[in-house]
């Protein structure tokens, strides 16, 4: 298998990651703390903590519940792109050598494009 090979450490590392970005939209979507847009005005700019993660915004925004509120609609969107570009070609293979591809049924030569 590609992971049981030495020199395929990116492909570890991005799976990695990806699995934590999924994981985070995923726990995103179903659960989070607290609401993820009340503003609380003395936590401006606040830095990493237990309470706050990955900090806070200029208008006290915990980010790390924006992460994980808005990492669903990215996913989502990037999944239904994959299904709908993959799709037709699925369903319609590339033609065998031998066929007719071109559009003069030239094998590949046409009028237009000599060579």
């Amino acid at each position: 298998m590609l992971l049981h090979q030495k020199k395929n450490h990116y492909l570890r590392v991005g799976l990695v990651m990806t699995a934590l970005i999924t994981l985070l939209a995923v726990v995103g979507a179903f659960w989070t703390p607290y609401e993820p847009t009340p503003i609380a005005g003395g936590a401006k700019f606040a830095a990493p903590s237990l309470g706050h993660l990955f900090g806070t915004d200029h208008f006290g925004r915990d980010i790390f519940r924006r992460v994980m509120a808005g990492g669903g609609t990215p996913s989502f969107i990037a999944l239904g792109s994959l299904f709908l570009g993959d799709g037709p070609s699925a369903r319609h293979p590339p033609p065998s050598p031998g066929t007719r591809s071109s559009p003069t049924g030239a094998g590949g030569t046409s009028p237009r494009c000599p060579g």
